[in-house]
């Protein structure tokens, strides 16, 4: 009478000891596989390039990121970006299918920084040479997902300047610095919000104020033209 339980829980037995071998010796799920498995991070995006037509200032400079969502590592490449051509369309994207013909192959693309295995969501600064064009800097997160945004190089002459006010005539170079990267942001629409966030990077570790700053451009948000306290 205690032979068919017996059996039946050796049946079991085998069997799970069989599906714990095929998981054991199942091949790991490729990067791009994994990603078609989970859904989207729930907020990844880059707010510092949100607003419409974001801008740069040309020259060499020290280029950092900051992003929200996705789960590490990360990586971050930046390339150059073609301008989009008359009738082709948009600028292909990550994940879009190569585009050909004489237009693409005569702008290719070149990766002019590159940085992998981040566990937070940030770049540090990178020395980088940056000319007047079209940029691209993509976002990868652990499971295979990108965000990507296009960002204008122009001549700092092209980069609005703040007007010349005299209540900032007595304020230290930080404060200086922190004060023209508010008024930076607010300006045209918030074009210039990654501009600004560049700006005040070098001055946000030992200025408080430049660092609050940082933390609201990080996040898409831009304050209050004010003059900045000390």
């Amino acid at each position: 009478m205690l032979k068919a339980p017996i059996a039946g829980g050796l049946m079991i037995g085998i069997a799970v000891a069989a599906t714990l071998a095929m998981a054991q010796t199942q091949p790991p799920l490729h990067r791009a596989e994994a990603a078609a498995q989970l859904p989207f991070p729930a907020g990844f995006s880059i707010p510092l390039l949100s607003a419409p037509g974001p801008g740069v200032a040309a020259g060499e400079r020290a280029f950092g990121l900051t992003w929200r969502g996705g789960n590490p590592p990360f990586s971050v490449v930046l390339t150059d970006q073609p301008p989009d051509p008359p009738g082709l369309g948009p600028a292909p994207r990550p994940g879009d299918p190569p585009r050909t013909g004489p237009m693409w192959e005569m702008q290719p693309y070149t990766v002019l920084l590159g940085a992998e295995g981040l566990r937070e969501p940030r770049l540090p600064p990178q020395r980088v040479m940056l000319a007047p064009g079209f940029y691209r800097v993509t976002v990868t997160e652990a499971a295979g997902y990108r965000v990507a945004a296009i960002f204008r190089v122009v001549s700092l002459a092209e980069v609005p300047m703040p007007p010349s006010d005299a209540r900032h005539a007595g304020l230290t170079e930080a404060e200086q610095e922190t004060a023209g990267a508010v008024w930076l942001a607010a300006q045209d629409n918030r074009a210039w919000m990654f501009e600004s966030w560049l700006r005040v990077l070098s001055v946000s570790e030992h200025y408080g104020p430049a660092q609050a700053l940082a933390e609201a451009l990080a996040n898409g948000d831009v304050p209050p033209i004010a003059s900045p306290q000390p």
